[in-house]
């Protein structure tokens, strides 16, 4: 009788490790194994002088802000704002991407700022200098008493930090046509600008006199 409440306690004890092992490895499957998820960008857009405007009021409590521009592509820009002093106002303004590890972006997570790319945890002092894995700086942008202000140029510059390129309506400025900008391989680029087409006759016209269309396409 012993023999079998000692088989039944070996065997209890045996299950509990297998359910224990079982659970810690569905956590890692789950959860610890795959990278931290980026919070939800916030949509901004340009001005009629081209600059983007943000309140400093929404981004001096010292957390990560990030921002999402849309270009004329379609390419998503992503930047954040975060104060980098907790007793004065020390803002840094930087795309959400790195050169060593792309546009994976960065994460604040108690609040230290991670690389999600490499893990590495950044020195939030440092965050605005270049180098290293610290996030790209957005350079020449401007500061009031009350706003940021970030030029459409300054943003171009990170164009090719991203890779994601979202949905958007066009239109072709020749024939007026309205498409998406995923729907057509037919695009150029002018004076910064990208231009879409619905078919490749369309796209030679406006390549060799792209002045001519340019007020229609407004």
């Amino acid at each position: 009788m012993a023999a079998l409440r000692n088989s039944g306690r070996i065997l209890g004890w045996g299950l509990l490790a297998t359910l224990t092992v079982l659970s810690v490895q569905l956590y890692w499957q789950e959860v610890a194994s795959k990278p931290p998820q980026l919070s939800e960008a916030m949509a901004v857009n340009l001005d009629d002088k081209q600059q983007i405007h943000i309140p400093i009021e929404q981004v001096k409590d010292g957390k990560l802000h990030r921002f999402v521009w849309i270009a004329d592509d379609g390419k998503a820009v992503r930047f954040f704002v975060i104060n980098r002093q907790a007793d004065k106002l020390s803002l840094a303004v930087v795309f959400d991407a790195c050169l060593l590890c792309g546009d994976q972006g960065y994460v604040m997570q108690d609040n230290q700022v991670i690389c999600v790319g490499c893990g590495v945890h950044m020195f939030i002092p440092s965050i605005g200098k270049p180098g290293g894995c610290n996030p790209v700086p957005i350079e020449d942008w401007q500061q009031t008493e009350s706003e940021i202000l970030i030029n459409r140029s300054n943003l171009e510059e990170g164009l090719n930090l991203f890779s994601t390129i979202v949905e958007i309506e066009v239109k072709d400025p020749i024939s007026g046509a309205k498409m998406k900008n995923t729907h057509t391989e037919h695009k150029y680029s002018y004076e910064g600008r990208t231009y879409f087409f619905e078919n490749e006759k369309n796209l030679d016209l406006f390549r060799d006199d792209p002045e001519k269309y340019l007020g229609k396409e407004e």
